[in-house]
């Protein structure tokens, strides 16, 4: 009788390890880690966020910029005939640019003792926006051609937009 109590105790410690075992960290938040294979996988961009996010200085004006596919240089002729050289960003849809720093001007230095963008965003269609402190983030777009010092008229940053080829 001593033999079967004991057998019987045995056996429900271990249902009960058995039922329980699958249920040991169940309540943790972190996914466990898992390794499939070493096979090199080809992936395909997404249009949201596939790129780099860089940082664009230039002066005293800082930027950062998501979906970055690639930087190049880009260089023109200035109206004196001095070649100029300006960053090209090229991006994938859906990428953003946030300004960190606008470099507005010096009120001291102003006649009417405000600050005003040294830095402007000129679209497509010619219009121009201000860089200015505080400004939301904006999206690059075919719209947004290019960042430009509106003094000068020359371009420090261009952007263009990736396209796959379908």
């Amino acid at each position: 009788m001593l033999y079967v109590k004991r057998t019987s105790h045995i056996m429900l410690i271990f249902i009960t390890i058995f039922i329980m075992l699958p249920m040991v960290g169940c309540s943790t938040s972190e996914v466990p880690e898992t390794t499939v294979d070493n096979t090199p996988t080809v992936s395909t961009p997404s249009p949201t966020q596939s790129g780099k996010t860089e940082t664009f200085n230039y002066g005293g004006l800082k930027l950062e910029v998501t979906n970055v596919r690639e930087i190049k240089a880009e260089s023109k002729t200035d109206d004196m005939g001095k070649p100029w050289e300006y960053k090209v960003f090229i991006c994938y849809p859906g990428a953003r640019a946030t300004i960190l720093d606008a470099d507005m001007s010096d009120p001291s230095l102003n006649a009417d003792g405000k600050t005003h963008a040294n830095w402007a965003i000129m679209s497509a269609s010619g219009e121009r926006t201000d860089i200015i402190d505080g400004m939301q983030p904006f999206d690059i777009s075919s719209n947004v051609v290019y960042i430009y010092d509106p003094e000068s008229s020359l371009a420090v940053l261009k952007f263009e937009v990736y396209e796959n080829d379908k």
